[in-house]
Protein backbone atom coordinates (compact mmCIF):
# COMPACT_ATOMS: atom_id res chain seq x y z
CA UNK A 1 0.00 0.00 0.00
CA UNK A 2 2.74 2.52 0.57
CA UNK A 3 4.40 2.50 -2.59
CA UNK A 4 0.61 3.33 -4.20
CA UNK A 5 0.02 6.21 -1.58
CA UNK A 6 0.76 9.19 -4.47
CA UNK A 7 -1.83 7.51 -6.62
CA UNK A 8 -4.68 7.94 -4.00
CA UNK A 9 -7.19 10.32 -4.31
CA UNK A 10 -8.09 13.30 -2.31
CA UNK A 11 -11.57 12.75 -2.62
CA UNK A 12 -13.66 11.03 -4.86
CA UNK A 13 -13.25 7.56 -6.99
CA UNK A 14 -10.69 8.44 -9.32
CA UNK A 15 -9.60 4.24 -10.06
CA UNK A 16 -8.93 5.21 -14.03
CA UNK A 17 -6.99 7.79 -13.04
CA UNK A 18 -4.85 5.81 -10.78
CA UNK A 19 -4.76 2.75 -13.31
CA UNK A 20 -3.10 4.42 -15.78
CA UNK A 21 -0.57 6.30 -13.75
CA UNK A 22 0.04 3.11 -12.00
CA UNK A 23 0.27 1.12 -15.85
CA UNK A 24 -2.06 -1.34 -13.79
CA UNK A 25 -0.12 -2.39 -10.87
CA UNK A 26 -3.02 -0.94 -8.32
CA UNK A 27 -5.37 -3.58 -9.68
CA UNK A 28 -2.64 -6.14 -9.36
CA UNK A 29 -2.01 -4.98 -5.80
CA UNK A 30 -5.68 -5.12 -5.11
CA UNK A 31 -6.26 -8.04 -6.16
CA UNK A 32 -3.34 -9.78 -4.06
CA UNK A 33 -4.98 -8.05 -1.14
CA UNK A 34 -7.96 -9.89 -1.80
CA UNK A 35 -6.71 -13.11 -2.43
CA UNK A 36 -4.53 -12.90 0.96
CA UNK A 37 -7.91 -11.73 2.45
CA UNK A 38 -9.90 -14.38 1.65
CA UNK A 39 -7.76 -17.04 3.62
CA UNK A 40 -9.21 -15.98 6.68
CA UNK A 41 -12.02 -17.66 8.25
CA UNK A 42 -13.17 -15.02 10.17
CA UNK A 43 -14.13 -11.78 8.39
CA UNK A 44 -15.20 -8.23 9.42
CA UNK A 45 -16.94 -6.32 7.03
CA UNK A 46 -19.21 -3.70 6.03
CA UNK A 47 -21.92 -4.69 3.09
CA UNK A 48 -22.41 -0.86 2.53
CA UNK A 49 -19.40 -1.37 0.60
CA UNK A 50 -18.78 -2.81 -2.45
CA UNK A 51 -15.56 -4.20 -1.65
CA UNK A 52 -17.00 -6.04 1.32
CA UNK A 53 -20.18 -7.04 -0.46
CA UNK A 54 -17.64 -8.49 -3.14
CA UNK A 55 -15.60 -10.61 -0.48
CA UNK A 56 -19.02 -11.43 1.27
CA UNK A 57 -20.19 -13.23 -2.07
CA UNK A 58 -16.61 -15.08 -2.52
CA UNK A 59 -16.74 -16.35 1.06
CA UNK A 60 -20.47 -17.59 0.85
CA UNK A 61 -20.86 -18.77 -2.67
CA UNK A 62 -17.11 -20.28 -3.11
CA UNK A 63 -15.33 -20.88 -0.07
CA UNK A 64 -18.19 -21.73 2.46
CA UNK A 65 -19.11 -24.81 0.14
CA UNK A 66 -16.25 -26.29 -0.43
CA UNK A 67 -15.43 -25.98 3.66
CA UNK A 68 -18.60 -26.84 5.08
CA UNK A 69 -20.03 -23.33 6.27
CA UNK A 70 -16.03 -23.02 8.21
CA UNK A 71 -16.25 -18.99 7.69
CA UNK A 72 -18.05 -16.26 10.12
CA UNK A 73 -18.78 -12.82 9.08
CA UNK A 74 -19.67 -9.49 11.55
CA UNK A 75 -21.05 -7.28 9.34
CA UNK A 76 -20.14 -3.26 11.04
CA UNK A 77 -22.33 -1.64 8.93
CA UNK A 78 -25.43 -3.34 7.14
CA UNK A 79 -26.14 -2.69 3.74
CA UNK A 80 -29.33 -4.13 1.00
CA UNK A 81 -27.86 -7.81 1.44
Amino acid sequence: LHEINAFRPVKGNRASWAARNTKGRAGLIALGSLLVAMEANMFVLTTKSNWSTLMNHLRTQIIDPRCQNCTQMIDLRPGIF
